[in-house]
């Protein structure tokens, strides 16, 4: 080509690479572009406020180019910032619009892709800030330009990221030296923190589980565990007092557990509120107490069943006993012998009474009791059990009446045996503690459904009364108000424990 015409491209090619300066100036990135020396001959305003240099302090300083020095390699310019470019020198410079909305789009790709380097720069006032690197001269070639490529700011995410990091490692820390069986899972059920205890309880100790796939360690996991998983990445917590687990190889587990969901705050995040980022488990393992409870059960139930085949045994001799003695009233007798027969009669219905007691509990204790479901006359439940107590009232001076309001029902359905059983232990307690004075049995209608049917009993009495610090041991087992009534009016502490349980066991 001609002198002239070498000289208006050369012109032509100035002038526009002064308008590309003064566009990439002004850009949302930082822009810097390097000669063959390395000198920084573009230095833009984002670039100013980053660093806290000027564009004055850094173009044409040779020092200027340490700020890019990286620190793994030699002092100077990163060949990775610093391509040379090996286009023509006369090579137009691309249209400024279409170049600046090309840098918009690596910076962009720089941003979503990961692509760009992490850089440490030193800026003016000492602090040092971290910015990702891309270089795009190879991209966008540009006469006398060796290298240039952008810039973006990272120091608050990496700062951010750093913190989030710390307190990741903390909970790990924390987690690890927990002390019970603790494991944290993303969203994929993958490890990853679990506490020492964790490895103790599922036998996995020395092994490295970070990275793993629960389901991976466990393959014999129960499905339903496995939904609740799912449950709990949907945001619910989920608990369970006491779970089994019938692992492949035959062994039996016992859990109590509990799944909850842990949030993070995406990074970057331009949604509101907090994303679930997996979920912690905590497992105890409570074989040990399922087993206690278990023989704690069996030697209940031994007990029980020896109470009630005892019980049994020694009832039949004493209705022989009690038979006997009745028979004896009925012959020719002194009067001394009387007395003695009728002693051995007492003593015996006495010693009776205290064997049913002790049956009864023992089968309410064992859970065996077992109500009836009858058609009855509830007005004639009643009646019998005033008829019943109604000479021996009298015997002490006793005025004992019953009194039923009109709106009771005559015919019910349920255990007339268990009601009158609780009546009479009720009605006999008021007799035994009424020196004088007067006991009411009253019955009242309390509700009413198309299916049940709710009575409110009163056994009422003049009796010797109980101190209010007492009556906390009022239906406590083989327990009396003051140790001094027991000696005076005999029992064995049962009765009113029993009412309360068959009450219970009624729904009442």
């Amino acid at each position: 080509i001609s002198r002239l015409q070498r000289d208006e491209a050369y012109q032509a090619l100035q002038e526009s690479e002064l308008r590309l300066r003064a566009v990439l100036e002004n850009m949302p990135v930082m822009l810097t572009a390097f000669d063959v020396e390395g000198n920084i001959i573009v230095w833009n305003h984002e670039c100013e406020r980053v660093t806290g240099y000027s564009a004055a302090e850094i173009i044409g300083n040779p020092q200027a180019k340490n700020l890019f020095s990286n620190q793994s390699s030699g002092s100077g310019i990163s060949t990775e910032l610093s391509a040379p470019s090996t286009s023509p020198i006369v090579e137009p410079v691309p249209s400024v619009n279409t170049l600046r909305d090309a840098i918009i789009e690596e910076v962009n790709k720089a941003r979503n892709h990961g692509r760009a380097r992490e850089w440490q720069i030193t800026c003016k006032d000492g602090t040092i800030k971290t910015v990702a690197w891309s270089n795009i001269s190879s991209r966008f070639p540009i006469a006398s330009w060796a290298g240039w490529g952008i810039g973006i700011d990272i120091t608050e995410r990496k700062q951010a990221e750093l913190a989030q990091e710390q307190e990741y490692q903390q909970l790990r820390q924390f987690i690890k030296n927990a002390p019970i069986a603790m494991a944290m899972f993303d969203t994929e059920m993958r490890f990853l923190a679990y506490s020492n205890q964790w490895l103790t309880d599922h036998n996995l100790v020395s092994q490295s589980l970070l990275g793993c796939s629960y389901y991976d360690i466990f393959p014999d996991i129960k499905e339903e565990w496995k939904e609740i998983h799912q449950q709990g990445l949907q945001g619910k917590f989920i608990s369970f007092t006491e779970d089994k687990w019938q692992r492949a190889d035959g062994s039996v587990l016992y859990f109590r557990w509990a799944v909850q969901p842990w949030h993070v705050n995406p990074l970057n995040s331009t949604e509101d509120g907090e994303a679930i980022g997996g979920l912690i488990i905590v497992a105890d393992r409570v074989d040990e107490l399922v087993k206690a409870r278990e023989a704690a059960l069996e030697a209940a139930k031994a007990k029980s069943q020896f109470l009630a085949n005892m019980s049994h045994e020694i009832r039949t001799p004493m209705h022989g006993v009690l038979g006997m003695a009745g028979l004896m009233l009925h012959t020719d007798l002194t009067p001394k012998q009387q007395e003695y027969a009728e002693t051995i009669r007492i003593s015996a219905k006495h010693l009776l009474g205290i064997l049913n007691d002790i049956l009864d509990f023992s089968k309410l204790e064992a859970g065996e009791m077992h109500l009836e479901t009858l058609d009855f006359d509830l007005y004639e439940c009643l009646q019998d059990v005033v008829n019943l107590f109604k000479p021996q009232a009298e015997d002490q001076g006793i005025t004992l009446k019953l009194h039923c309001e009109d709106n009771l029902p005559q015919f019910v359905r349920g255990d007339p045996s268990r009601l009158r059983q609780i009546l009479l232990n009720l009605v006999s307690n008021a007799i035994k503690f009424t020196p004088s004075g007067s006991i009411s049995l009253k019955a009242r209608l309390d509700g009413k459904t198309n299916r049940k049917t709710r009575v409110y009993f009163q056994v009422i009495d003049t009796g010797i009364g109980i101190p209010p610090e007492a009556r906390a041991k009022l239906f406590q087992s083989f327990s009396q108000v003051d140790p001094s009534t027991s000696r005076q009016y005999g029992g064995t502490g049962l009765g009113l424990a029993i009412c309360e349980q068959l009450v219970s066991i009624m729904q009442g």
